[in-house]
């Protein structure tokens, strides 16, 4: 295949196949869904098949991708039409002129006409992100590597052959190496070939012995499921469908449920629960965490609060934001992939000359039979085509003299007021016109000054006009960025979680549960609605939930609460608030607290 043609196909190849993985990847998703309610706390089945759903994903776009390019390579090129014979190809009309027939394709027809335009553009932005993407998750796993020989040092000989002993046990056949390291927060693991366990140094003296053995085993957990490189199979296929956020909550659900088979592995050799959780609940509280992507940690990358309550025995059903998106993106996509699919069938074929339109690059064209001209016929010759007027040129002023400044962000941010001043050197503020061009409201407050409201997210335009010798004459656009308000942290009068007091545990969880902005300069107000509380009253003892309406503990509440001895937890679970603009609620972090004497 020559070079400028591999050049050309590849794009075209790759748009095709990122167009259709919207739709696959949403029906395995789908898929993935049914098995979940089929297999509801079978945490080792429900990882499979998260690991199944991503490697058909690759598959099927790879196949698509194949089927692409090959329709592309088998394609035969029109030869062109001479222009003595067009007026023998074109119909006659009862007035004796020519005109071509009209082209009669449904609507949902011409969507996959339209794109097509588009792919090559899409499939050159999706390899340029994947290079740019590559090159970053590269730079992770060199970073990874220097973890495993700088600012390392040996455990003792007599927890070294612990190490060795817990392996042989768990039939892990590699040597198995542990270090103290002076560069990580937490336990973790690092490597496949020669896998290595990197504990915090000074953590082997801070907690006791069975505490520390119990992290270990759940390290060597990871190591014997062979996690290192399924992680970095997985992070290399999140490479590629960066675009599709189902393919990201299907990543989510396979680590969440690593972590979780890593949990009954280390039930099965230490069945106290109670026990596990608070050397896990102790460790978070205890920590910095900064994970690294290429690691194997104890705290993993699932809710932690969630981790908890399974361990004890309480499993909580598992929240995300805006569960109406999935449902909603679900349907257009799957959609979507079905029309694309029955239109190349169903669409009626309509009998046009060759040289009417111009074919599909990756569509084979079948020969056409030729057609002859009567024998007595004078072939015309080629008029020279007319030369095209030129264009006018628009009535505009040059764009660089519109200065519009936002005086707060650089975006908009939706449910509040975004203040921006347009000034025009040259022009009065009443000679100028602001218009915003988009869904929301524009406000002038005067002096140049105008409050712009917004409510969907995405992009708006502001346009400016300016009143020149009695005539309005538009001076530019500008464009700007739409969000929603960034996500609040909740907190109890000013505690965000941690360790607690006894003393203060009743006086604080009496304050109202608030959701607090940070490094955001608009006076915007979140409110909490709703959450629960999981209380586990002693160092041994379960865990007991309870729902909470609205802001504030009720005083039933708060007495569950006294009987919180030393030594137990309090989670905050489910914080749920409404901001300004949301449509829907959204679901916050969780609290730990750790009570103290």
């Amino acid at each position: 295949m020559e070079t400028s043609t591999f050049w050309q196909h590849l794009p075209v190849a790759a748009g095709w196949m990122i167009a259709h993985s919207l739709w696959q990847i949403t029906v395995l998703y789908l898929l993935y869904r049914l098995l979940a309610f089929w297999w509801a706390g079978r945490s080792q089945l429900l990882y499979l098949a998260a690991l199944a759903s991503m490697a058909g994903a690759a598959v099927w776009a790879a196949y698509t991708f194949v089927v692409t390019w090959s329709q592309m390579a088998q394609a035969v090129p029109l030869a062109p039409v001479p222009a003595a014979l067009l007026p023998a190809l074109q119909p006659v009309l009862s007035d004796g002129s020519l005109a071509w027939p009209q082209e009669v394709t449904p609507w949902y027809a011409r969507i996959p006409l339209a794109y097509e335009a588009w792919a090559g553009l899409v499939g050159w932005l999706w390899c340029l992100a994947v290079l740019v993407l590559g090159l970053r998750l590269l730079g992770g796993y060199q970073l990874s590597k220097r973890l495993r020989k700088h600012g390392v040092r040996p455990v003792p000989a007599d927890w070294q052959a612990r190490c060795t002993d817990w392996a042989t046990r768990l039939g892990i056949r590699k040597p198995v190496r542990w270090l103290e390291s002076s560069r990580v927060a937490e336990p973790l693991t690092l490597g496949f070939w020669k896998p290595v366990v990197l504990f915090p140094a000074g953590l082997l003296l801070q907690l006791p012995p069975e505490r520390v053995e119990l992290l270990l085993l759940h390290e060597l957990a990871h190591i014997r499921r062979a996690d290192y490189l399924v992680n970095l199979i997985q992070m290399t296929l999140e490479l590629c469908f960066f675009y599709h956020p189902l393919f990201w909550w299907l990543t989510r659900e396979a680590r969440r449920h690593r972590e979780f088979a890593c949990d009954d592995i280390v039930l099965q050799h230490q069945p106290n629960r109670i026990f596990y959780a608070q050397t896990l609940t102790e460790l978070q509280l205890s920590f910095v965490h900064h994970q690294n992507a290429f690691a194997m940690n104890i705290s993993g990358k699932s809710t932690f609060a969630q981790r908890i309550l399974r361990i004890v025995g309480r499993p909580q059903p598992v929240g995300g934001p805006a569960r109406w998106f999935p449902l909603l993106f679900l349907l257009l996509t799957l959609g979507t992939g079905w029309y694309w699919n029955a239109v190349s069938a169903q669409t009626p074929q309509v009998s046009v000359p060759l040289a009417l339109s111009m074919p599909s690059k990756t569509a084979a064209i079948a020969p056409l039979s030729p057609v002859e001209a009567p024998a007595n016929a004078e072939i015309p010759e080629a008029e020279p085509a007319p030369t095209p007027d030129p264009a006018p040129e628009p009535d505009t002023l040059s764009p660089s003299m519109v200065a519009v400044e936002l005086n707060k962000m650089n975006i908009f941010y939706i449910g509040v007021d975004n203040p921006i001043t347009v000034v025009v050197p040259g022009y009065d503020c009443r000679a100028v016109s602001v218009r915003l061009a988009g869904t929301g409201k524009l406000v002038e407050q005067g002096n140049c000054k105008y409050a712009v409201q917004v409510s969907q997210p995405g992009k708006v335009d502001i346009q400016i006009f300016v009143q020149d010798q009695g005539q309005e004459k538009q001076l530019g656009v500008k464009t700007f960025r739409v969000k929603r308000i960034p996500y609040p942290q909740p907190a109890f009068d000013g505690h965000y979680g941690n360790i607690i007091h006894k003393a203060r545990l009743t006086e604080v969880f009496s304050q109202e549960l608030k959701a607090r902005m940070t490094n955001f300069d608009f006076d915007a107000s979140c409110q909490i609605t709703q959450f629960s509380v999981a209380c586990q009253f002693t160092k041994d003892s379960g865990i007991v939930s309870f729902p909470v309406q609205g802001q504030t503990l009720s005083k039933e509440q708060l007495q569950r609460l006294e009987q919180v001895q030393p030594g137990g937890s309090v989670y905050v679970l489910d914080v749920k608030t409404q901001c300004p603009g949301d449509a829907a609620a959204r679901l916050l972090g969780d609290l730990v607290f750790k009570v103290i004497e």
